[in-house]
């Protein structure tokens, strides 16, 4: 079986929302607004400003996995997160409410999962960074980024 086969890791999207779940339970407005990512010192992300990226990136996801589904080898448009931060004015908005719209976001895109065939799994998109990527690495890529910044967001909050 190949590694990145429709039916190894099925869960994974679920299972990568648990983890940034008991990472933030307990995060508050104050919390979420006043720590930031050390390795960045003053330029670096809140825990808001990463649960903010998070649902626009899933967004972005989700855009990108209907185009692969309805269109033949779609170029994929480029977002730059950064500068979301001061465009989507992260700063302003309130974390309970971004981390409800981004869990709402996951269960629509582990629904748009399920609902892939076994035809679709290998259609493409285009990425500007990346190149060719087919819908089995686009399930794989949701629970790759959650880690990335479950783990960011450890290091924001001390653990």
């Amino acid at each position: 079986m190949p590694l990145l086969s429709t039916t190894l890791y099925p869960t994974h999207p679920a299972k990568s929302q648990k983890v940034l779940e008991v990472l933030l339970d307990g995060v508050d407005q104050t919390t979420a607004t006043a720590l930031r990512d050390p390795n960045d010192g003053d330029a670096g992300w809140t825990t808001l400003d990463v649960v903010c990226h998070l649902r626009d990136f899933e967004q972005v996801w989700q855009r990108r996995l209907q185009m692969a589904l309805t269109q033949d080898n779609p170029n994929f448009e480029p977002f730059d997160p950064n500068a979301l931060v001061t465009a989507n004015d992260y700063a302003s908005q309130d974390f309970a409410q971004v981390w409800a719209e981004r869990s709402a976001l996951r269960a629509q895109s582990i629904a748009m999962l399920d609902a892939v065939t076994d035809e679709q799994w290998s259609r493409t998109g285009l990425h500007a960074r990346f190149g060719p990527l087919t819908v089995i690495e686009l399930k794989f890529q949701l629970p790759l980024h959650d880690l990335d910044h479950a783990e960011q967001i450890a290091r924001i909050l001390g653990h």
